[in-house]
């Protein structure tokens, strides 16, 4: 079973979501708040963009596996798109979305819709395209999806998948991935990829370093989203649970991170080495549609991820002359590193830089213009 194939699990007809081990969500918790699509809304500050510009004039790609076309985002997903399941049985599509996929592409498409309602949609599934079916399978068809990317002219494109080798959870991104990636980065493209529900400080397994290794490489053109709950009165703010790393002791020895923050303890400092690439947004029980147009809740930094995705369109679409590599940069650096309440200072590394704050982005953007 490779990185890109969707691994067959029990679907719940209620809306918990069971963890998916190719897809990053996570299993859900009982004290956090159910997250409705105007909270997540909220809890990023995005209110105004999501009533005026609306993510128009923006092309958004979602690389995911076995999508249900005929959804809430139908009536702004591309042609290509929606010619990709021409002559398709509806009702096969849609068993293959939720046995197979569990449902995970169409949230995380929808999650991006209901951020960005005029953003145009361009889910390249990696089990259905005709852009990536030449490909074989694996990471060859995440490669042919980067470059199908490419051709689309795309704004921003969304990951919520593990890019690790097809044979090795934890080994080093290959070369040829790598590659792509800056084939990518060199076209204008602004990726935003989930951080991972690994529970574990970001570099210190093979993997996890050499994503670190990229994002450094893709210099600004691509950042990770972890992920925030909140409880149930939706006051309190935290690191959600699965984002949450544990250190194992190795060597005994004491180590710094570079904010001087200890790295051979029990810790919760997700974002590692990939604190400067890294924003947090709501992630942990997050309302969206799956397949067969079903409201549902799912949580992990793959939920995370598309609300990043769905706010970089709203900027760009409000400012068009920026690149997406700018509007990634702005994301980034306006980021809230108050508590929610506003009276405490975040944890340094904790949260990435911080947590995405839509608003606090257009002031920086005004300011600088």
């Amino acid at each position: 079973m490779t990185p890109l194939n969707m691994i067959k699990s029990k679907r719940q007809k209620t809306v918990l979501m069971s963890l998916a081990a190719l897809m990053l969500t996570s299993s859900l918790g009982l004290a956090s708040r159910n997250l409705s699509e105007e909270d997540q809304i909220m809890l990023i500050n995005a209110q105004h963009l999501h009533a005026s510009v609306e993510g128009k004039n923006i092309k958004a790609g979602i690389i995911d596996g076995f999508f249900d076309p005929h959804s809430d985002t139908q009536a702004v997903l591309s042609h290509v798109t929606k010619d990709a399941y021409q002559g398709q049985n509806p009702r096969q599509v849609v068993y293959n979305a939720q046995n197979y996929g569990h449902d995970h592409a169409n949230h995380v498409a929808s999650s991006i819709h209901n951020m960005a309602p005029r953003t145009e949609l361009r889910v390249i599934d990696v089990n259905n395209d005709p852009s990536v079916l030449h490909a074989g399978q694996g990471n060859a068809r995440l490669i042919a999806a980067l470059d199908e990317a490419i051709r689309a002219k795309l704004d921003f494109v969304n990951i919520s998948l593990r890019i690790a080798p097809d044979r090795d959870w934890n080994g080093a991104i290959s070369q040829d991935v790598k590659a792509a990636f800056l084939r990518a980065r060199d076209a204008g493209v602004g990726i935003i990829k989930s951080a991972g529900n690994d529970q574990e400080f970001t570099g210190t397994s093979a993997y996890t370093l050499s994503l670190v290794e990229l994002l450094e490489e893709m210099r600004g053109s691509m950042i990770l989203a972890a992920a925030t709950e909140y409880n149930s009165d939706g006051q309190h703010e935290k690191l959600a649970s699965f984002s949450k790393g544990k250190m194992n002791f190795q060597t005994g020895k004491t180590k710094l991170d570079r904010h001087g923050n200890l790295i051979l303890t029990r810790g919760s400092n997700l974002a590692g080495l990939a604190h400067d690439y890294t924003i947090t947004t709501p992630g942990k029980k997050n309302y969206a549609y799956g397949a067969g147009n079903v409201r549902m809740i799912m949580s992990g930094t793959s939920m995370a991820a598309p609300i990043a995705t769905g706010a970089a369109c709203l900027i760009k679409s409000a400012h068009p002359r920026l690149s997406s590599k700018d509007v990634l940069d702005y994301i980034l650096r306006s980021a809230r590193t108050k508590s929610f309440q506003g009276n405490l200072d975040l944890p340094v590394g904790k949260y990435g830089r911080g947590i995405l704050d839509v608003n606090q982005a257009l002031t920086m953007i005004k300011k600088d213009s």
